[in-house]
């Protein structure tokens, strides 16, 4: 008898929890056709906004304008306006079809890094290096950005002995016909590879180096230079005089720690 009762309680407590989990798969199907109509509906809103109506050239300059917003305020932090894309469909495929917006490089976010390189079509690049918490990484993304120094307009590098390998593996001589300004950070006393060294950037006007040797690209500077920074710079000043003296349109000069001998 009481075998009997306990076997029609589980049978009653399986038809509960049965009619239960028919209720919650019907909720849940009702929330998925409930979801499928808001994403329908925010289309249909934003399709109606009138920014939405702008020639693709229009909104093109509005997106530019409000990247340009963000870099003024966010200089570090190239890929901020990145949310704009998740805001309406038309808005993501007037920044995907837009080659100026992929034009800065930012290889802090790797995983843009060869989206950005292909977005960019053939525009100039303006490329930042900075640490990176794994090396296998930092090689990968040197890899990936060295082929395009060609484009490059401004270029930051940070040059370990690895990077400086791989420069000269990949090419004898860097070619950088757009160059206008190069900053190199040099690590733990890191030679200039021959790439750097012997390097064609013809336009080159502002160079900024910490560490390294300035005296060894002088096949690099221009007379047209404007600019010239140089940090923890060992070579003797009489050849650094020599130097700056072919450089008669300088206008801004920054020397800290240059000399061999500071009385000299």
């Amino acid at each position: 008898m009481a075998s009997s009762t306990c076997g029609d309680e589980r049978d009653i407590l399986e038809h509960e929890i049965d009619l239960r989990m028919r209720k919650i798969s019907t909720h849940a199907e009702e929330i998925a056709k409930l979801s499928t109509q808001v994403v329908l509906l925010k289309s249909r809103m934003n399709a109606a906004l009138p920014i939405v109506k702008l020639p693709t050239e229009v909104l093109a300059e509005i997106l530019l304008a409000y990247q340009t917003r963000l870099f003024e305020q966010w200089r570090f932090v190239p890929y901020r306006w990145l949310h704009i894309l998740h805001i309406c469909a038309r808005r993501r495929q007037v920044a995907l079809g837009c080659p100026r917006l992929w034009t800065t490089i930012d290889p802090a976010h790797p995983e843009l890094v060869a989206t950005a390189l292909k977005l960019s079509g053939r525009l100039p690049l303006i490329i930042q290096f900075r640490a990176t918490p794994n090396r296998k990484d930092q090689l990968q993304l040197y890899k990936l950005v060295l082929p395009h120094f060609s484009r490059m307009l401004v270029a930051s590098i940070r040059l370990t002995s690895d990077v400086g390998t791989l420069i000269n593996a990949q090419q004898a001589s860097l070619e950088a016909p757009l160059l206008e300004k190069l900053d190199i950070s040099f690590v733990h006393g890191t030679a200039i590879p021959a790439g750097l060294a012997t390097m064609s950037a013809p336009r080159l006007s502002e160079l900024c180096m910490k560490g390294g040797n300035f005296v060894a690209l002088e096949s690099v500077v221009r007379t047209t230079m404007t600019s010239l920074e140089l940090h923890d710079h060992p070579s003797h000043p009489s050849q650094l005089a020599k130097l700056l003296h072919a450089l008669p349109l300088l206008r801004h000069l920054v020397l800290q720690n240059v000399a061999q001998n500071p009385r000299e």
